[in-house]
């Protein structure tokens, strides 16, 4: 039993010295402390989108400590651009009926100044989920929708996380 201790400590003791640690979780490369997110572009045919995807986006900023705020007010803008959202079948019974479908959605984003000089720029930011298929088409719509929102909670996150990464 002493032995098992030990060695659960050493192996403890390893993995804490190992170096490992979180991604971003940092502060933005530029000096601000407000943000305006401004509704994203939307160049898809997923009505409603580039709400959520924007509202995610000021989330994941202000979850992390930065004030969310009128234009007027930001030391910083973020512009949105949901450039597609395509859905495909995964796996089908037979030839004719689905039963997943992959949604992947993928977008640019724009961080500018008060002054409207760029920061960053990050391009093709995708993620992707599975849904489900089922045969009533307003359950597909729905279980779409919850996939949608997961994804885009997620490239939130990721562009976060790019934009606080510590080299």
């Amino acid at each position: 039993m002493k032995s098992q201790l030990t060695l659960l400590f050493a192996v403890l003791l390893l993995l804490s010295a190992c170096g490992y640690r979180f991604a971003g979780g940092g502060k933005l490369p530029f000096d601000v402390q407000s943000l305006h997110v401004e509704i994203y572009q939307n160049r898809t045919s997923e009505t409603g989108a580039e709400v959520t995807f924007s509202n995610d986006m000021a989330y994941e900023f202000s979850r992390n400590g930065y004030q969310i705020t009128d234009k007027e007010k930001a030391g910083a803008i973020v512009s949105g651009e949901i450039i597609s959202i395509l859905v495909d079948t995964v796996s089908r019974r037979g030839q004719i009926r689905s039963l997943e479908r992959r949604v992947n959605a993928r977008v640019n984003i724009r961080i500018t100044d008060s002054e409207g000089k760029e920061l960053r720029n990050l391009k093709n930011i995708s993620q992707s989920d599975v849904f489900a298929v089922s045969s009533e088409s307003s359950t597909n719509d729905y279980n779409k929708k919850m996939v949608l929102e997961s994804i885009s909670k997620r490239i939130a996150e990721d562009i976060y996380s790019r934009l606080t990464e510590e080299f």
